[in-house]
């Protein structure tokens, strides 16, 4: 039976249905149409057509079967994983939603244009595109800007004026440009209005495609809040987009009535986007603690049990996520549960949404029940990797000592008492069969019998970041003249270590000094020692 992960992978291409003319070229991103045609402006007036990944096939029929026999150019983005990476968070917000753009030669036919794709039905759900102007509650958007440009990005006017179009996630239009429909006007940029009638936004905290997140005021009682913005038809992952993450924390945090995460207060919506308000926690990132581990440890281990003890699971624990109360600082809060779940709000994309580098385990799930068990294991995994990343932030802390039983965590065991290590080692899985086994089959993958090929030939490992492993080289090629195969081993124990931790990190990136350095590194060993001779040393049979 295939997981709720595991989905055929079929590439969508928006022109294999179309009968398109000859006259259309290609892009990394784009199929262009009629692209060969004269008489287009330096600038003035373009359309965009917006479109949600559901609705995106039927939209670009739709345009086509209206622009082909014209010769309007126009372009559209070529493949449904194209349109989803323009809709992430990822993207930038000023060039987001703009499937198809439409290249009309003069102003009259952009009118003439506009106004005729409006009499078709069009879908009230679409992505709204932020630097251009909405006609009519449609998903038809247009801007001026350059479509020839000669002078690169500036737009000259009549009287030698300039403007430069970069466009922005608001619309705006040379002074000297009149807008082309009656009854239309600019949007202005009104600082002063409150959201709700209430919250006074006082500064951004963080802001993506996605939505913003905000602290504000609320005029009401005078309380600092935490505002999150969300924009609809913005993807997250497969077709969920970020409202569904944060009705989903909002849900969680209203069931849990406990101290370790903010209160909601209220959600709302306001013009087309949807806002979530939170009590504002002033804290400070967990990882600025440097003193008192142990005891920093427990009211770790402490806040998760609370979260844990409501049928919570967290989802993405990792130090940005969770702040050390500055009013109280014995309490430490988790400020974002967008990936957490419960039996009443599962949430199936929880564990594949986990901060890189804080999680270690690769989880699946088949129903709520075992969702909401493996989640809390994957809670503690990324509990334990944050307190590593106080401890040591380079990584470094992953390492071997020669007869070590405690798998060479010394620098953890120096800071913790002998019971709190032994939850320590419990909570990142390294106790246990399947911990020892993941370094394993780290260890034997690098020394395969046709290791030097692999190495070289194998293209499916990305960056290893590591702040000290330019000296973790250096010291292992210095082992390699003493002829030491003590400290070599140490060195081999102290890559796959650190491999284990960060989530199996792919390695051999051919743009990557770090992970050539590696690669030089291990061959080099291999040129003097056997793999049995290696893994013998490190204790893995």
């Amino acid at each position: 039976m295939k997981s709720r992960f595991e989905k055929e992978t079929k590439i969508v291409d928006y022109a294999d249905e179309l009968h398109l003319s000859e006259k259309v070229k290609q892009t990394k991103l784009y199929y262009a149409v009629n692209s060969d045609e004269v008489g287009l402006p330096e600038f003035g007036w373009k359309i965009h057509i917006s479109a949600t990944l559901k609705n995106a096939k039927k939209t670009v029929k739709r345009i086509n079967a209206v622009l082909e026999d014209t010769g309007i150019e126009f372009k559209f983005i070529k493949t449904e994983s194209i349109l989803r990476k323009t809709l992430q968070k990822s993207w930038p917000r000023e060039n987001s939603g703009k499937f198809i753009t439409i290249y009309p030669k003069d102003t009259s036919e952009f009118v003439r244009l506009v106004e005729k794709l409006a009499t078709f039905q069009w879908e009230n759900n679409f992505p709204y595109i932020l630097s251009d102007e909405e006609y009519k509650d449609t998903p038809i958007f247009y801007r001026y800007g350059r479509i020839k440009p000669r002078n690169g990005n500036k737009i000259l006017g009549p009287n030698g004026e300039q403007f430069i179009d970069d466009p922005k996630p608001y619309f705006e239009i040379p002074s000297w440009i009149s807008l082309p429909f009656p009854g239309v006007e600019e949007d202005i940029n009104n600082d002063s209005v409150l959201l709700n009638n209430k919250y006074d936004v006082t500064d951004v905290v963080h802001i993506t495609n996605v939505g913003g997140i905000y602290k504000g005021i609320n005029r009401e009682n005078n309380k600092t809040v935490l505002i999150k913005e969300s924009r609809p038809n913005m993807v997250i992952i497969d077709n969920y987009d970020a409202l569904s993450f944060r009705n989903q924390e909002y849900n969680l945090i209203n069931s849990m009535n406990t101290a370790v995460v903010p209160n909601n207060i209220e959600r709302f919506n306001e013009w087309k986007h949807t806002y979530h308000v939170y009590d504002f926690i002033d804290g400070e990132p967990i990882f600025i603690q440097k003193d008192n581990l142990d005891d920093l440890w427990n009211k770790m281990v402490a806040t998760l049990r609370q979260v844990h003890l409501k049928g919570i699971a967290v989802g993405d624990v990792s130090p940005n996520n969770i702040l050390i109360n500055k009013d109280s600082p014995t309490n430490l809060s988790f400020i974002d549960l967008e990936t957490g779940t419960s039996l009443k709000f599962p949430n199936y994309y929880g564990l594949k949404l986990r901060t890189k580098g804080f999680k270690l385990t690769q989880y699946k799930s088949l129903n709520k029940y075992d969702l909401l068990e493996k989640m809390m294991l994957s809670d503690k995994e990324g509990l334990a990797l944050t307190f590593l990343a106080i401890i040591q932030p380079n990584g470094g802390v992953f390492d071997i000592q020669e007869s070590n039983p405690d798998l060479g965590l010394y620098i953890v065991k120096e800071k913790l008492s002998d019971s709190n290590f032994t939850q320590f080692k419990e909570y990142l899985n390294l106790q246990n069969i399947q911990g020892i086994e993941n370094l394993k089959v780290f260890l034997t993958k690098f020394f395969s019998n046709n290791t030097k090929s692999f190495l070289i030939n194998n293209n499916e490992y990305p960056q290893l970041k590591i702040v000290n492993i330019d000296l973790l080289i250096q010291e292992g090629l210095l082992a390699l003249k003493e002829n030491s195969i003590s400290k070599v081993t140490h060195i081999v124990a102290r890559i796959g270590l650190f491999l284990v931790g960060n989530n199996n990190p792919k390695l051999f990136a051919t743009d990557n000094n770090n992970g050539k350095n590696i690669k030089e590194f291990l061959l080099a060993m291999l040129d003097k020692y056997t793999l049995e001779e290696i893994l013998n040393e490190i204790h893995v049979e």
